[in-house]
């Protein structure tokens, strides 16, 4: 089940054996671990209105699409795409700009364990996440993605530089509520696979 591929962690010199999965049921393990790993990978106030329920209800949307990273049981990054303008009804208020999109997903959250961030393993398997995301986006008939990445973290020049090679539309939102009024980018692009830059 998932897609499976290794990594060679250079810092121990040991190969680690990483697991990507398409989420379609609720795993009140992973659910657990998600609520944690949010917690820790989030600053206080970064989708506040977001429950366990919340993700449990999200995972067996068929509309939406989940991808977990995993190390045997252990979560170590979660990614949910909803539809574009189901999320631009939820976010017309703090952005007025945002357009409506048809065949369009809304990157509404990607996490990834603080114990990975910074890492070659934790950048190989973000890579892996996004390839995984845009596949399994366009076997669901999804040609673009859009999603509000923050900048203080580096999670939007990340995703810039992995979609470099794609004709995105790109704007900088100083004051955004659902991550404490700091700074975030509205990242928009064609969903495709061949033109994530590794």
């Amino acid at each position: 089940m998932g897609t499976k591929f290794e990594i060679k962690e250079t810092k121990k010199g040991e190969r680690i054996m990483y697991q990507i999965v398409v989420l379609r049921e609720p795993n009140d393990s992973i659910l657990n671990q998600l609520m944690e790993l949010r917690r820790k990978a989030f600053p206080s106030g970064w989708n506040e209105y977001a429950d366990i329920s919340y993700y449990a209800e999200s995972i067996i949307d068929p509309k939406n699409l989940v991808v977990v990273l995993l190390d045997g049981e252990n979560l170590l990054g979660f990614l949910l795409a909803t539809p574009h303008n189901v999320a631009r009804e939820d976010l017309i208020v703090e952005d007025p700009l945002m357009e409506e999109k048809e065949n369009c997903f809304y990157v509404e959250t990607i996490e990834m364990s603080p114990e990975l961030t910074g890492s070659l393993a934790g950048g190989r398997s973000f890579f892996r996440m996004m390839q995984v995301f845009v596949s399994e986006a366009a076997k669901m008939g999804i040609n673009y993605f859009s999603m509000h990445a923050r900048a203080d973290s580096g999670l939007s020049d990340v995703i810039k530089r992995y979609f470099k090679h794609n004709e995105n539309i790109v704007r900088r939102i100083e004051k955004w509520p659902w991550n404490i009024d700091g700074p975030v980018e509205y990242i928009a692009g064609k969903c495709r696979r061949d033109i994530i830059a590794g």
